[in-house]
């Protein structure tokens, strides 16, 4: 039981300090009783805005909480189900962010909201997992959720954002908060995981948070492509994180 406890502390710790620290409120749309839909704090970071049918409404963190050797996957809503999986490795949690299956330890961190302007929710600070043991239902994952596919979720498209092919240049420059990287995963020959640019990782930088190598981490299937989000942080990438389905430049 100790052990346990120990483990879910030191998960508790890594999604405090995951993402970027903000000093400042943000500010977002209220939504309406039962609408959910993906929004974007001020330095990009994926959230969902969720409206709860009896009025109120959360912020919950669009990343999986499953994240073998720390490679993340953001998010899909699934609103028949009302709730929301990881189109990866299968994990579904409530609506209101509370595990209800799969590989994922935690249920998912939400963020402090204030909704007393009506219209708008002043969104704080990160707020630790949500907890889950009521909520876990042995028969859930018997049930088709998104069974359609993308067609049939809610998720990031990130419209408009800027995509990065040159991982080099993306470190170099830095942007500020989180960007759209194209590319794919490897590994340089003392084995540590690199993001490198479609013509190869002749331009690449260390993906800082990804421990490798690792069984559990198949990088062919993560593909290739701009299917990546990430920050740079102190002159290298890092909260490297995939996206599926796979973002459409044509469409930035």
């Amino acid at each position: 039981m100790v052990v346990g406890t120990l483990v879910l502390v030191g998960v508790a710790a890594a999604w405090a300090a995951f993402g970027s620290d903000r000093t400042e409120p943000v500010t977002l749309a209220a939504p309406g009783p039962g609408e959910v839909r993906p929004d974007y704090l001020a330095d990009g970071e994926p959230v969902f805005v969720v409206g709860h049918p009896d009025g109120s409404a959360q912020v919950i963190s669009a990343f999986s909480t499953h994240s073998p050797s720390g490679s993340h996957t953001l998010l899909w809503w699934c609103a028949d189900s009302r709730g929301f999986v990881d189109p990866a490795y299968g994990s579904r949690w409530d609506e209101y962010g509370r595990k209800l299956y799969g590989p994922a330890l935690t249920g998912l961190p939400s963020f402090s909201v204030d909704d007393s302007e009506g219209s708008e929710l002043i969104v704080g600070g990160r707020l630790g997992p949500a907890g889950g043991e009521e909520a876990v239902d042995p028969n859930v994952g018997l049930e088709p959720w998104c069974d359609g596919g993308p067609d049939s979720a809610t998720y990031h498209t990130f419209d408009g954002w800027q995509v990065w092919d040159s991982p080099s240049a993306a470190v170099e420059a830095p942007p500020d908060g989180w960007i759209l990287l194209e590319g794919e995963l490897g590994l340089d020959a003392t084995r540590q995981v690199l993001f490198c640019s479609l013509s190869g990782c002749d331009d690449s930088v260390a993906a800082a948070t990804i421990r490798g190598p690792d069984p559990a981490v198949d990088f062919a299937s993560f593909g290739a492509g701009p299917n990546f989000i990430g920050r740079v942080e102190d002159g290298v990438l890092v909260d490297v994180t995939r996206v599926m389905p796979i973002a459409d430049p044509e469409g930035s």
